[in-house]
């Protein structure tokens, strides 16, 4: 159970990262709600759960009907992915309390890398 919980504060917390880091490289205010890249619009409360809004949106902006790019899921799978990991303690081969959590947040800079970010 605590591994879903970990993988949903992941994916959470992989989505705000994307922000953060896609702000950063159009040296935009990290401050605000989020917009559509193409129409601007504020995004509403439930366009912004990670995952589950792309899917739910097939991938589209409510809005203006452009796609979202595949970073968004990928990042939030991702990020959920390897925090569910880290919360993941029943697994009796490898020992995740002894993974250094700078290692995982290194593994995300070089993803983040490959996909351009």
């Amino acid at each position: 159970m605590l591994e879903v919980v970990g993988f949903l504060l992941g994916s959470v917390l992989g989505s705000f990262g994307l922000v953060l880091a896609e702000r950063s490289l159009k040296n935009q205010s990290f401050g605000g709600r989020s917009k559509c890249g193409y129409c601007k619009h504020t995004l509403s409360a439930i366009d912004l759960f990670p995952i589950f809004s792309y899917i739910f949106l097939r991938g589209k902006c409510r809005y203006c009907k452009k796609k979202i790019g595949l970073e968004y899921p990928l990042v939030e799978i991702l990020v959920g992915l390897l925090i569910g990991f880290l919360f993941f303690d029943s697994f009796k081969i490898v020992d995740f309390s002894k993974i250094n959590v700078f290692f995982l947040l290194q593994i995300l800079e070089r993803c983040l890398f490959l996909i351009g970010l």
